[in-house]
């Protein structure tokens, strides 16, 4: 089966192709096998609801997973192993980066400059250390997840134990120094022996990212 792309520079008349769809295709069709409609947000989802309801008199009996889960769904099928990998959803990754900072020591090499921002002056842990913590963690995660789907580059050199901007004469010392840090903790949570084996040894769940899984 080939795949029709249609566009349009007005969303009003992707819904209506979309609604058209789905009132064509819903003859014959197993009644128990919901029409799946992957979109961004929720509010994307609310309108597509009301949209195909004007349209068709009713929009019912359709899944509208987010895109993250909707192409994930699509590669668990295709993966042939009984046991499927569980997606790992950003409050998760937020909490490995968590339990890799609260684990570390300032003085470790690579990792340290990170940890600067949740000690003061004298090097005592800041007096909201664990709000610092937090939000460090908060940041981190988002920033290694944006990597993988936009810096696929930058993640293969660290997997490979490799630094992208290692020998980059126009990249800054600060540059190299953070890029460092950041693969200390993306390699320590998801290299080989790391935080997300020792809990899938612990739970029996293997837990991927989209583009871990893809790869």
């Amino acid at each position: 089966m080939g795949i029709e792309l249609c566009y349009s520079d007005h969303i009003e008349t992707l819904a209506g192709k979309l609604a058209d769809d789905l009132r064509g295709g819903s003859l014959g069709r197993d009644p128990f096998i919901k029409p799946v409609v992957m979109v961004v947000n929720p509010n994307v989802a609310k309108w597509l609801q009301m949209e195909i309801a004007s349209r068709n008199t009713v929009a019912a009996n359709i899944d509208y997973p987010y895109l993250e889960k909707g192409l994930w769904n699509i590669l668990a099928s295709c993966d042939p192993g009984e046991k499927k990998p569980r997606l790992l959803k950003s409050e998760k990754y937020q909490f490995l980066v968590l339990s890799l900072l609260l684990g570390s020591r300032r003085d470790e090499p690579e990792i340290g400059p990170l940890l600067n921002y949740l000690y003061d002056a004298s090097g005592a842990e800041s007096a909201d250390y664990s709000r610092r913590a937090w939000q460090l963690s908060e940041h981190l995660a988002s920033v290694l997840r944006e990597y993988e789907y936009n810096r696929e580059d930058m993640v293969r050199c660290w997997l490979e134990d490799k630094l992208l901007y290692k020998d980059d004469a126009k990249a800054s010392s600060n540059i190299k120094e953070m890029e460092a840090a950041q693969r200390a903790v993306y390699r320590r949570i998801f290299g080989e022996g790391g935080i997300r084996d020792a809990l899938r040894d612990k739970t029996g769940e293997l837990l991927l990212t989209l583009p871990q899984y893809e790869r």
